[in-house]
């Protein structure tokens, strides 16, 4: 875990992309190495039952911290409460990456649930279904995908009737999120729904900035790195021919996923 004070604007553009480019560009330090050490982690929250409850105390504590003690000084709430929000915002991740989506679902508990019976804050149980309802969707609007091109080959519907790809992906969306609008809309006081309407809340906090838009320079900025980095290793003096090789390996792998991440982002926007 790595707490984030003074975040650059680079950092903070590399966030809004995807698992590898938030990996590689949005900390301080880069995170390397850390298959095996994730993976006995991982095993030894799921092997004791730990990896949800800590997750949901880590949401409780941080609006713990502002109610606990009326007189703490206030710089030391909010630095707490930082420490909190970015422990939360990380230690989800990792769950979400490690456990694999379809038990990460599996094992956290219902929007409802998660805001009566665990008392988290609607923001914060937004946060950890987020990853959940993105599969969802994804995985509905390819269903969808599926059955209209079945449609096309055995010609049971004209050209005119055929769906484009952002109303297969509206139909998609929708199956999963009025469901979760039901329950936001019982989040909160009916007053609140004078202002703003239950299906754009419901939407603002299900989706994330990569679901918004993709953070072009930032990815060129990361491919830039490991160019250079790839010809600093070609002309190092101290590095061994193995690990020259090794190196430009490592980086090249990088640059394949970035790009690919890029393009994945790009594609799942022209279907939305």
């Amino acid at each position: 875990i790595e707490i984030s004070e003074e975040m650059t604007s680079d950092q903070l553009a590399a966030l809004g992309g995807g698992e590898c480019l938030r990996a590689e560009g949005g900390y301080f330090g880069q995170i390397r190495n850390t298959k095996k050490s994730s993976t006995r982690l991982k095993d030894s929250l799921v092997e004791n039952n730990l990896a949800v409850p800590l997750m949901l105390l880590l949401a409780q504590q941080r609006d713990h911290v502002v109610y606990r003690d009326a007189d703490r000084h206030l710089k030391l709430v909010g630095r707490l409460y930082d420490m909190c929000q970015d422990t939360l915002v990380q230690f989800g991740d990792f769950l979400s990456n490690q456990l694999g989506i379809d038990d990460y679902t599996q094992r956290l508990p219902p929007l409802d649930q998660l805001c009566s019976h665990c008392f988290i804050s609607p923001d914060a149980a937004f946060h950890l279904c987020r990853p959940m309802y993105s599969h969802l969707v994804q995985q509905q609007f390819q269903h969808l995908c599926r059955e209209e091109k079945v449609r096309i080959i055995a010609q049971t519907e004209s050209l005119s009737q055929i769906p484009t790809t952002q109303q297969l992906y509206i139909r998609a969306y929708e199956s999963v999120m009025l469901p979760v609008v039901d329950v936001a809309t019982n989040l909160h006081q009916l007053r609140i729904w004078d202002d703003i309407s239950p299906l754009f809340y419901a939407t603002f906090w299900s989706l994330s900035m990569y679901d918004l838009s993709v953070p072009v320079e930032a990815y060129a900025k990361e491919v830039l790195k490991l160019q250079t980095a790839i010809k600093e290793a070609e002309n190092a003096v101290d590095f061994s021919s193995s690990k020259k090789k090794k190196e430009k390996e490592r980086c090249v792998a990088l640059i394949d996923k970035l790009t690919a991440e890029e393009r994945l982002g790009h594609k799942r926007l022209k279907n939305s």
